[in-house]
């Protein structure tokens, strides 16, 4: 068996777009083990991608691909009064946003969500929401499950922002985690159902988890949605992906 040595193999006119087969129908193209091949993008045989990285790890999968969650973007806002993420379009029937160890520079601010609508801003999107908790004193003096009325994480027919949390600390271990699921938002057909949980340590030192959902009462395509405090800078990871199932 031949072997050819090479540190670059290049098609046959070098510097013109042109495929370059590995093996022809029938033969395995075989990797030895500790080998690595590295690409920024996979296709099929008729250049429809399959997977494709941006270099850093970060990376979109075909949509046909139903049942999998493909990752669209990273933010890390830092000492910001709210991040806004946009760009959510057809694409996808489902919406999943992401925010990791999320601190707040102000002890006590709510966590809070507004949506988009297509040519609008963050307000003026009708909700009707429901909400509950549940918590645990750090000292175990007290445990509760909560339904959230009295508080603006129910909302009934109203624009105001959704509330996602409460009370949270502001000290440097005293975070939030959370998701939200947002379903159809691009269609101008039917309202829009979403529903999610935050886990937060509170500035009393009890750690809680918020459970809420409800709907946009628009028919308006929702393109963005806005994570902010109540009061003060905020500080975390946030992702999106989408969902390709219908």
């Amino acid at each position: 068996m031949s072997r050819v040595y090479s540190d670059t193999v290049l098609p046959e006119d070098s510097g013109v777009s042109q495929d370059l087969n590995l093996g022809a129908s029938g033969d395995n193209v075989i990797l030895p083990a500790g080998a690595t091949l590295k690409t920024n993008k996979i296709t099929d045989a008729g250049g429809n991608n399959i997977i494709t990285s941006d270099g850093s790890g970060n990376l979109t999968l075909n949509g046909a691909f139903a049942g999998s969650f493909a990752l669209i973007n990273t933010y890390t806002p830092t000492d910001v009064g709210y991040a806004q993420i946009t760009g959510l379009t057809s694409s996808y029937k489902c919406y999943r946003f992401t925010w990791t160890s999320m601190n707040v520079s102000t002890d006590g601010a709510e966590w809070q969500i507004a949506f988009r609508q297509v040519g609008g801003g963050f307000s003026g999107d009708t909700k009707t929401t429901t909400a509950f908790s549940i918590g645990h004193a750090a000292d175990d003096s007290w445990t509760g499950l909560t339904y959230r009325g009295s508080t603006g994480m129910v909302r009934s027919n109203t624009a105001d922002p959704q509330q996602i949390n409460f009370d949270q600390g502001s000290a440097t271990d005293e975070t939030g985690s959370g998701e939200l699921y947002l379903f159809n938002p691009y269609n101008s057909t039917y309202v829009k159902q979403f529903f999610g949980s935050t886990t937060f340590y509170k500035e009393n030192n009890e750690i809680q988890t918020a459970y809420y959902g409800g709907f946009i009462d628009e028919t308006t395509a929702i393109d963005g949605v806005q994570l902010s405090p109540s009061t003060g800078l905020m500080t975390g990871v946030m992702k999106l992906y989408g969902f390709a199932g219908s």
